[in-house]
């Protein structure tokens, strides 16, 4: 079962959601390789 991965998944976009902005601002900032 994968719940965990479901979970963490579920986690991670709701952070995104929430921090649209901060993200894209921290992907912009990072290093490209």
């Amino acid at each position: 079962m994968m719940i965990y991965e479901i979970l963490i998944s579920s986690i991670l976009v709701v952070f995104i959601k929430l921090n649209f902005q901060k993200t894209l601002i921290f992907f912009f900032l990072m290093p490209f390789p």
